[in-house]
């Protein structure tokens, strides 16, 4: 996240890329392709809730990152945000 909001603009670019309509649609497919290879190995784990789906991952990427670029100087809104988020998400695999 800091990543993209750093380079202001960056989050809508790959937004736009991930659905094929920008100019990294082929990165932004390979990206896309890793997160939801190593989505399902953490839902094979029991880590993840199992209805939680790569399109979902990618939406709450976007979502901090958004609250991130959007943040003002000296408060990063998106750190707390994901951890909620998260917390919906991440299964507790200990039993």
């Amino acid at each position: 996240m800091r990543y993209c909001s750093t380079f202001r603009g960056l989050m809508g670019l790959l937004t736009r890329s991930r659905h094929g309509k920008g100019t990294l649609s082929g990165s932004c497919t390979d990206m896309y392709r890793c997160g939801a290879g190593l989505l399902h190995s953490a839902q094979a784990a029991g880590r993840v809730r199992p209805d939680f789906t790569a399109e979902d991952l990618f939406d709450v990427i976007s979502a901090a990152s958004w609250v991130r670029e959007r943040s003002p100087a000296g408060r990063d809104g998106s750190t707390r945000m994901l951890a909620l988020l998260l917390d919906a998400v991440v299964t507790d695999s200990s039993g």
